[in-house]
């Protein structure tokens, strides 16, 4: 099932992190603190989503034991082989 509540949740605190005092550092130190560690949660989840939709997608492609799957995480084409 699509994570909508996950991705909402991360993206609200994402938004929240984006105040423009955070972003010019004219914060508090302990408010330094709890955006990293905020910002470090969402990329946790981020890269969590992105490894679930990954592996649900490479379970879908048939494939033999000695096999594997590559995704190209860049909008660039890679004509290339995989060594």
């Amino acid at each position: 099932a699509y994570p909508a509540d996950v991705l909402r949740g991360a993206w609200e605190t994402l938004l929240t992190n984006q105040f423009h005092d955070i972003l010019a550092g004219t914060v508090i130190p302990q408010a330094i603190a709890e955006a990293r560690t905020e910002m470090a949660t969402v990329e946790t989840t981020a890269n969590r989503v992105l490894n679930d939709a990954l592996t649900a997608i490479a379970a879908r492609i048939p494939a033999s034991d000695d096999t594997f799957v590559v995704f190209n995480p860049t909008d660039t084409l890679r004509p290339s082989d995989v060594v």
